[in-house]
């Protein structure tokens, strides 16, 4: 995913120090990341309303946008990425929509992402008790899934809900696997039984950078739903993807080396007194 953020190089900051210091310890952030090192949210509580609204004017608002629904005592999430990729923001928001927790992360995605979407999911399909003639193309599906799923990720003992990649670390996860529904024949009936299957889980996100695609967990853990529109609406692809996060959100290293060298390059102008 490589986008070409642009950051506002205009901003009153050079007189704000605590501004400053927060997009220093972002870099940092992205530092990590380059390196495969997980990386801490910075909370941004913590600063004057003056500082955080220079910090998030610095950033902007990127094309990813992500909502978590509340769920299991887990509160609702609001996630963006700002103009900066690998640079993101995200809200904990309480039953009333108040402000609970206020963060930036940065990294190939937040770590909420990874680990909230699938928390009470189902570790696996089921196959449906319905085989009638109209709906085998869609048995097919979710018997594929299936299998993909058993050869990507181990499933705990029953009442567990952590899912570990097989052979791999969690900055590397497994490949994901991804099945093209727009090149299958697909009657309404075998659809409706894939989308009764699956179901629909508490995450969705949307990434508007090339037309829209707008993704969604499912009920089933580590599968996700992408529909990609072009500019007029028209679907171009439904496909399903087996995954901890879809690569249509993930951050990749060269993104962020390039946001952090952006970041360099606005820190400079703000200690030369440019901007």
């Amino acid at each position: 995913m490589t986008r070409n953020p642009q950051t506002p190089l205009n901003l009153d900051i050079a007189d704000c120090p605590q501004a400053i210091e927060m997009l220093e310890r972002v870099r940092t952030g992205l530092e990590q990341g380059i390196a495969g090192q997980s990386t801490e949210p910075l909370s941004l509580q913590s600063l004057s309303d003056d500082a955080r609204a220079l910090v998030l004017e610095a950033l902007g608002e990127g094309e990813i946008r992500a909502e978590l629904d509340a769920h299991k005592g887990h509160p609702q999430a609001i996630l963006y990425e700002t103009q900066l990729t690998g640079v993101w923001r995200w809200q904990l928001l309480d039953q009333a929509a108040q402000v609970l927790e206020d963060s930036l992360e940065a990294g190939d995605c937040p770590q909420l992402m990874r680990h909230r979407p699938f928390h009470a999911a189902r570790a696996r399909i089921g196959r449906p008790q319905d085989s009638a003639d109209n709906l085998m193309d869609g048995v097919a599906v979710l018997a594929e899934l299936e299998a993909h799923l058993e050869q990507h990720f181990d499933a705990e003992p029953e009442g567990q809900r952590e899912t570990t990649v097989r052979n791999t670390s969690a900055t590397s996860p497994a490949a994901p696997y991804r099945l093209n529904l727009s090149m299958m024949p697909q009657s309404p009936a075998a659809l409706e039984l894939i989308d009764q299957r699956l179901g629909r889980g508490p995450a969705r996100m949307t990434n508007s950078g090339y037309g829209s695609c707008q993704i969604e967990a499912t009920s089933v853990r580590c599968i996700w739903r992408l529909k990609h529109f072009d500019d007029s609406g028209r679907l171009l692809l439904d496909s399903l993807e087996i995954c901890l996060v879809p690569t249509a959100v993930l951050a990749t290293a060269e993104d962020l080396a390039d946001s952090h060298a952006r970041l360099g390059e606005l820190l400079a102008t703000i200690d030369s007194g440019a901007c």
